[in-house]
């Protein structure tokens, strides 16, 4: 009722959205659903007359969603309806309706954005080989070299970048929005995974905050003006290392 989502996996085994269409998922909240899904079992103790209340209640019972799962071996569904507070399950599997956990029910009726993916950067827990910022006609490139991040050739101080790294690293949306993305504030390009990620993202001052777009995704997020303007500032601080 919330919306359908389709989840399939890229050639890199990740977890993407496919439709309505494609976005960033949070793997973990996939991961989170599966299990749950995966977890479901059957109560077989209940009595004839249990049974009856079990049927009687799922058909009275209001859709929360529909799990529909496919594998190498065909597909599977998962009806799950709720009545009063207790929720039931339809297996495609096994024939009956069985009572499941509130877990498994507000699982399976999350609505779709709880699934996609809030944070800015993907670079995650991958150290970045070079930064890029870029605010009006100021520009600051910061490219590592070992141990030892450099700017035009001077080695600058450890802290100060990892600073601004952990602020970017950190950026998350405080929910998605369709519009309000005006012309860039700033734009921050920060390249990881030895060289193999890219990632290009532009922040437009809004009148509550900022809204970050990401090159190449449609997607725009909606930023605390805080945690934008506390990155931008630590990469302000960004200073040469101390001389030994």
């Amino acid at each position: 009722p919330k919306g359908d989502v389709v989840f399939g996996k890229n050639s890199q085994g990740n977890w993407q959205i496919t439709k309505p269409h494609p976005q960033r998922v949070d793997s973990f909240q996939v991961e989170e659903l599966l299990r749950k899904l995966g977890d479901a079992k059957m109560d077989l103790s209940a009595s004839a007359e249990d049974q009856k209340k079990t049927d009687s209640a799922f058909a009275a019972g209001s859709t929360v969603g529909t799990a529909i799962l496919t594998d190498p071996a065909g597909t599977q569904t998962l009806q799950v309806r709720k009545d009063k507070n207790d929720y039931y399950a339809r297996s495609s599997t096994v024939k009956g309706v069985y009572k499941v956990s509130s877990d498994l029910g507000q699982e399976v009726s999350k609505p779709p954005d709880d699934f996609r993916n809030k944070k800015v950067f993907d670079f995650g827990f991958s150290d970045p080989n070079k930064i890029e910022v870029q605010q009006g006609s100021a520009t600051e490139q910061l490219v590592r070299s070992g141990s030892d991040w450099k700017r035009d050739g001077k080695t600058m101080d450890a802290g100060t970048v990892q600073s601004f790294i952990d602020k970017a690293r950190d950026l998350a949306a405080t929910k998605f929005v369709t519009t309000g993305f005006t012309s860039p504030a700033a734009t921050v390009s920060i390249t990881s995974n030895d060289g193999k990620r890219f990632e290009k993202v532009e922040f437009a001052k809004a009148a509550d905050g900022y809204i970050a777009r990401r090159e190449n995704d449609p997607t725009l997020y909606q930023l605390d003006a805080k945690t934008v303007n506390d990155m931008l500032d630590a990469s302000k601080a960004i200073k040469p290392a101390a001389k030994k």
